[in-house]
């Protein structure tokens, strides 16, 4: 037998495909189903009654552009009638009021062309393709977790009932390296939710008794301060369990004043898309930035399709077609730090203030420099050029790869957790959820793999058109290894 022959196996793709042509879907289904809860924080939490933490209805007639409606009524709260008292006119009778809601839903896609010389050139015969489905379910799953943070955090900003700085402060521009994160965070917020007629979510049975607790999602970045706040520590000690299945030794975070705890990790990854989330946001610069007085813009990458810096201010986050953010104009602040191995000035930081966001880049209206110039100036936000606090820690030249963070006007880095109880948000799904595309071109030579959903969300309104079972706490974040003061 010549060095070039084989035998061919009756069992291919192709044969087992041709004998129950539903096979292979049904794996690609399982497949991205998987990997979309892997990516998607928020599924875990999703459940189909009014007292799931992220209710889900599911209107399988609802496609492009429909909305799901739900309906709220008021309580009856008139003065009753008391002994021989009639009802003797109209107003004496409780008015019924009812009002809906809509959650609009809407098709979102995503696709991917490869060819088969792609495979055999590069010896991965099936193992690319296997791993389509596995990494579109993934790109859902994130698609949908950052929708979900932002519609909590954009809704909080626009109205003040939603909205709670950490320590009391009155505003963002407050907050210092002192308003992390901490014990009474919890407390004052769970009063909060308590008085605007937030129930806690139904999160699981043992035996016959529902478990129920109010549900902070906080960064795992901001959850550091709680691993150090006295009170949790002292709670720990003398409350928690004994020895070594305590908290403090086996990681997590045991329940305060009611509140179950939920660490959201935010890892840095290594793909070409934007870095960091919606609670915490953050950009590694793709391109050094030098000293200079003119405006200019920063991002974290070179593909235009890909939204770098979709998680911080202004941008016109897009839900779906039918639900999208309108282009705001507060202005906003970054914080550069660059690395200790930077060839000019490492350690050090620059401060920016900033307005315009595509979601594909930042436009820099104002740095802070050593002199006035152009759009640099010796003070940005309360920022001044290396005196104070900030004395030999600013600079405005960065390498690129340079870690961008969001801040407020002090430079303190801020993100935010959100607190909710029963039904915090509702997740619409219409006619598809994950469902599977192909086609194939020139002979099958070139195939193309997509993924459907049709979904969309929004919290919960009240009679009021307020959002009652959800609060957004904005914080200092005190991230490691970064020179950044502490006593802002």
């Amino acid at each position: 037998m010549a060095d070039n022959d084989f035998i061919v196996s009756p069992n291919t793709g192709a044969s087992l495909l041709a004998s129950d042509a539903n096979s292979e879907r049904k794996l690609w289904k399982k497949t991205v189903d998987i990997s979309e809860s892997e990516e998607d924080f928020y599924q875990q939490l999703e459940g189909n009654r009014p007292d799931s933490l992220i209710e889900t209805v599911t209107d399988t007639a609802a496609g492009k552009g429909q909305s799901i409606t739900f309906s709220v009524t008021n309580g009856f709260y008139q003065e009753g009638k008391h002994g021989d008292e009639n009802f003797e006119e109209p107003a004496d009778f409780e008015k019924i009021v009812v009002k809906s809601n809509q959650l609009s839903v809407d098709f979102v896609r995503h696709a991917v062309r490869y060819n088969e010389r792609m495979e055999e050139r590069m010896g991965l015969r099936y193992e690319l393709v296997n791993k389509i489905p596995a990494e579109q379910g993934k790109w859902m799953g994130r698609k949908k977790c950052r929708a979900t943070e932002m519609k909590w955090i954009r809704k909080a900003k626009a109205n003040s009932h939603n909205f709670a700085c950490a320590g009391g402060g009155s505003s963002v521009d407050e907050l210092g390296g002192a308003n992390v994160l901490g014990w009474d965070d919890f407390v004052d917020v769970n009063a909060i939710l308590v008085s605007h007629g937030a129930a806690p979510a139904m999160l699981g049975k043992i035996g016959k008794n529902r478990i129920k607790r109010y549900v902070t999602i906080a960064p795992h970045i901001g959850l550091r301060s709680l691993k150090k706040d006295e009170n949790y520590l002292a709670a720990q000690r003398d409350a928690g369990e004994r020895g070594e299945s305590n908290k403090l030794f086996t990681g997590g975070f045991e329940d305060i004043d009611g509140t179950m705890i939920l660490s959201r990790e935010i890892l840095d990854h290594d793909g070409d898309g934007p870095l960091g989330a919606a609670l915490a946001p953050k950009l590694r610069l793709s391109a050094a930035v030098t000293a200079g007085t003119t405006t200019f813009d920063v991002t974290g990458g070179t593909n235009t399709k890909v939204l770098y810096t979709v998680d911080f201010p202004n941008h016109a986050f897009k839900y779906n077609a039918s639900d999208a953010e309108a282009t705001a104009t507060d202005p906003f602040y970054l914080l550069v730090v660059n690395p200790p191995n930077a060839p000019t000035d490492p350690g050090k930081m620059g401060f920016y203030k900033c307005v315009g966001n595509t979601g594909k880049a930042i436009t820099i209206t104002e740095r802070l420099a050593a002199a006035v110039s152009g759009i640099a100036n010796t003070t940005v936000g309360s920022v001044v050029w290396n005196t104070a606090k900030w004395l030999n820690k600013t600079t405005d030249v960065h390498p690129a790869g340079a870690m961008a963070y969001l801040a407020n006007a002090k430079g303190q880095p801020i993100g935010y957790s959100i607190f909710t109880g029963a039904c915090g948000m509702r997740r619409g799904y219409g006619k598809y959820r994950n469902a599977r595309a192909t086609d194939s071109k020139e002979g099958k030579f070139i195939n193309e793999s997509y993924i459907v959903s049709v979904f969309g969300m929004q919290p919960k309104i009240n009679l009021r058109e307020e959002f009652p079972n959800f609060m957004v706490l904005c914080h200092s974040l005190a991230y490691p290894g970064t020179p950044i003061p502490t006593d802002l």
